[in-house]
């Protein structure tokens, strides 16, 4: 979990820097989004184990700051626009996801569990990716009442979705692109510890003295 936390604060200053300064990068961004998504879909199904001991709602908060990056400020250091109309199908391809996360925060809220304060958050900043599962879910069903017996598809959805950004309202949300400064030590000092520690004791593991053919050395 701490290892995911880091990565998904890596992904969060680049997409910070690249809106300061305007960079589009030639990247293909439905990857990132699908990892992201598969990410919370593993946090969703294994909290109950996993919550246990570490707060997870911290690394969920990091994935959904993510995405209201892309939300937000797309605009400004996407590629194209079908990176950003990518971005709105995916959203609402996935929306159980989304929506599952949004009832395990409201259990730990409505409950004496662990890390409510940090559910509360998350439950927060989901507004805007709810609001946008609740708009194109009913111009889809709109599409769908317009034309019985047709199977909507894929082109088809993303052509509702350019249709219908103008009737949609957003909430700005404040501090997305603000992190906390990389300070190594002492912050992050337990972490690399533990880390080199494991990988002392894997690799001690694998690869003991005995099993060295000195011979083949010479």
């Amino acid at each position: 979990v701490q290892l995911y936390s880091r990565c998904m604060g890596i992904v969060r200053r680049m997409l910070s820097y690249q809106k300061k300064f305007r960079l589009r990068l030639d990247y293909e961004w439905l990857y990132l989004y699908r990892e992201m998504v598969s990410l919370l879909q593993f946090i969703n199904k294994h909290e109950a184990h996993l919550g246990e001991s570490e707060n997870l709602f911290v690394l969920c908060e990091q994935v959904v700051c993510a995405f209201n990056m892309f939300i937000t400020f797309g605009d400004t250091f996407l590629p194209d626009p079908a990176a950003y109309d990518a971005l709105y199908y995916e959203i609402i391809r996935v929306h159980e996801v989304f929506e599952n996360l949004n009832e395990l925060c409201k259990e730990h809220i409505s409950s004496n569990k662990p890390w409510k304060e940090s559910a509360r958050r998350v439950c927060s900043k989901l507004t805007n990716i709810k609001t946008i599962i609740r708009h194109f879910r009913s111009k889809t069903e709109e599409w769908t009442a317009a034309n019985p017996g047709s199977i909507i598809t894929s082109d088809q959805v993303l052509a509702v979705i350019r249709a219908n950004y103008d009737t949609l309202t957003l909430k700005l949300q404040d501090s997305l692109d603000h992190y906390d400064k990389y300070a190594e030590n002492p912050r992050e000092v337990p972490f690399f510890r533990q880390s080199m520690r494991s990988l002392v004791e894997e690799y001690s593991a694998a690869f003991s003295v005995a099993q060295i053919d000195y011979t083949a050395m010479g």
